[in-house]
């Protein structure tokens, strides 16, 4: 999908400076420009955000059905003391 939305702002860039050269060189030139690094950048990795939370392996809350880590001792929404082995 980014890919495309690149190539979008390229293709409306190229027509905007074929149909009027004189006033539309720059907002052109600009579209052309923003969609060349749009375009690079989702290829890189870079745009994209990062999977998971980081978090690591989590475990669900019976109180709240919020995430928490798997050593946390209580939950951080609403308090509930999971149980120590």
């Amino acid at each position: 999908m980014p890919l495309r939305v690149a190539g979008a702002l390229i293709l409306v860039g190229i027509v905007i400076l074929v149909t009027n050269p004189s006033w539309g060189l720059i907002p052109s030139f600009l579209l052309i420009v923003i969609g060349l690094v749009f375009g690079i950048m989702t290829l890189l990795g870079k745009g994209a955000a990062p999977r998971g939370s980081g978090m690591g392996p989590t475990k669900a809350c019976p109180g709240c059905r919020s995430r928490n880590p798997m050593g946390a001792a209580a939950c951080r929404h609403c308090g509930y003391r999971y149980a120590q082995p």
